[in-house]
């Protein structure tokens, strides 16, 4: 089965995340409003380069919690996508 992460949000901000396995999450966020520069990554592209605040976060692994969420989110998306059609 392939890892399943959920990644809980609120008011934009990341305030859990969750996984089936051990996994290394990079966050990168280009919302860089009070953020002192010196907490701030400059990151390389082939276009250019963008500053963003990045940060590593390690997941609570909670397997059995995780695959009960996974499922209630995904027959609900399911629904909604066939209510759609």
């Amino acid at each position: 089965m392939k890892p399943r992460i959920i990644i809980v949000l609120d008011g934009g901000l990341i305030r859990n995340v969750m996984s089936t396995c051990d996994i290394d999450i990079a966050i990168v966020d280009y919302d860089t409003e009070g953020i002192p520069d010196e907490d701030l990554t400059t990151l390389h592209f082939d276009t250019g380069d963008d500053r963003a605040y990045c940060f590593i976060e390690r997941p609570a692994k909670l397997p059995e919690e995780v695959n009960r969420l996974y499922n209630i989110i995904e027959i609900d998306v399911n629904k909604s996508m066939e209510n759609e059609q």
